[in-house]
């Protein structure tokens, strides 16, 4: 089996853990890297900042005038926000509940990754489709991770743009926007709560982002190992000689305990990363 490029299970892990230091959450590594303080203290802030996010949208509810034309864009507005809080506040769970479990599972898959696990004299001729996939999954990663955070960044700060440019471009009063409509209850025409607000905010949303892409790319990764295992067997059962096989008894052996092996980890894939 000779490759272009010798690949590594954790490079596969690029974007899940791009998404996860966006998060300030710990990354799947082999070195298993230590957190420094202020990861620690961003890290627990978030969750808190999410949930103080999601309720704020929630009370938003109240503030809706019944007797306005755009009532319908309103409440998309604080829809589309809640349902961003809501699959990011699970996704959240998930990943502080499943983590010790899911680098576990990974450090199970490097041993069965190409280069890393000993394969039978039967299967010389078989080949793994791992550039391919490589290739197809950091894509898919990679322009999911570049879109979402642009759209995030770009939704956080056109708020301010559009009120600096009325005032230093128009002429006009500064107007206090926000990148979204949650409630708050203090003084909405202070500039230090408005500016601490903002701020509030826009952390936040970038930190529900994070997660959101991490819940999604965890499971891009796993359903990429699976994929080029399966294709493996696929490959051996479709090259495999079938005499030399029945001479060599550990020639199927081998290859049905890595079928059960896979089947495992498919039902282990469902239980640590139902996202």
């Amino acid at each position: 089996m000779k490759l272009k490029k010798s690949y590594c299970l954790y490079e596969f892990l690029e974007f899940p853990n791009r998404a996860l230091r966006m998060g300030f959450f710990k990354i799947f590594d082999k070195e298993n890297t230590k957190f420094s303080l202020i990861s620690r203290i961003l890290m627990t802030m978030g969750p808190i900042a999410a949930v103080v996010y999601h309720i704020g949208m929630l009370m938003s509810f109240l503030e809706i005038k019944i007797d306005t034309i755009p009532i319908i864009l309103q409440i998309s507005d604080r829809g589309a926000a809640i349902g961003l809080s809501t699959i990011s506040l699970c996704k959240m769970f998930i990943m502080f509940m499943y983590r010790n479990n899911m680098a576990i599972l990974i450090a199970e898959l490097d041993e069965y990754f190409p280069g890393n696990l000993k394969l039978n004299p039967c299967f010389h001729n078989c080949e793994y489709k791992l550039e391919e996939l490589y290739v197809f999954s950091r894509t898919l990663m990679r322009t999911s991770f570049f879109s979402l955070t642009s759209i995030a960044v770009l939704l956080n700060f056109m708020p301010l743009f559009q009120s600096s440019f009325e005032y230093f471009v128009m002429g006009q009063s500064f107007i206090f926007r926000l990148p979204t409509p949650s409630w708050f209850q203090w003084d909405k025409d202070s500039l230090w709560i408005f500016i601490s607000n903002y701020i509030l905010q826009s952390y936040t949303s970038l930190h529900m982002v994070a997660f959101h892409m991490a819940g999604d790319f965890m499971l891009c990764f796993f359903l990429t190992q699976m994929r080029l295992h399966y294709e493996f067997i696929v490959t051996i059962l479709e090259t495999i000689d079938a005499v030399e096989a029945e001479k060599d008894k550990d020639c199927l052996k081998f290859l049905i305990n890595y079928h059960l092996k896979l089947n495992r980890y498919v039902c282990y894939i469902r239980i640590v990363d139902c996202t």
